[in-house]
């Protein structure tokens, strides 16, 4: 996008906040530890969670938690099933809480494999929430091949 089409969206979305276009998790949370962007057909809510706005006039609610991956872990350098380190926004207390657990990096992106994150776990998808859940990962991986995620934390621990 070029500098004159950026300055009149600035302008337009300063007269007019109702139209500003939210693109990223700092868009709507400020205090979001690891910026991404927010995949097209989906909206992020602090109070009702990732709803997807794929169809006109019927918004559905996907997830009542925005979880946000950020980071991706390996215990050495040849370790072939990377993890997640998730954080979950706490809209009671208005802050992001790291979740005490990694994730299997492919957990999250399949319906069947989503709901294994429930167990033992701070984030939880009912049954109708799947499905939803995981096109929304699938995206959001998608959207956010960034840097910081395609080079993994090595941590050293191994077996």
């Amino acid at each position: 996008m070029n500098d004159l089409v950026e300055k009149v969206i600035a302008e337009v979305e300063q007269e007019h906040p109702e139209l500003k276009v939210v693109k990223s998790y700092k868009d709507v949370l400020p205090s979001t530890p690891v910026d991404l962007i927010i995949p097209q057909g989906y909206r992020i809510d602090p109070s009702e969670g990732i709803i997807d706005i794929t169809i006109p006039d019927r918004p559905k609610v996907i997830s009542d938690a925005i979880v946000l991956p950020t980071a991706k872990v390996k215990d050495t350098e040849n370790d072939d099933k990377p993890k997640l380190r998730l954080q979950t926004w706490n809209h009671s207390r208005g802050q992001w809480e790291k979740n005490p657990f990694l994730v299997n990096f492919g957990m999250i992106s399949t319906t069947k494999e989503i709901g294994q994150i429930n167990s033992g776990m701070v984030i939880a998808f009912s049954e109708d929430q799947k499905a939803g859940a995981a096109k929304f990962f699938h995206a959001l991986w998608s959207e956010n091949n960034k840097p910081e995620f395609r080079k993994p934390i090595i941590t050293g621990h191994c077996c």
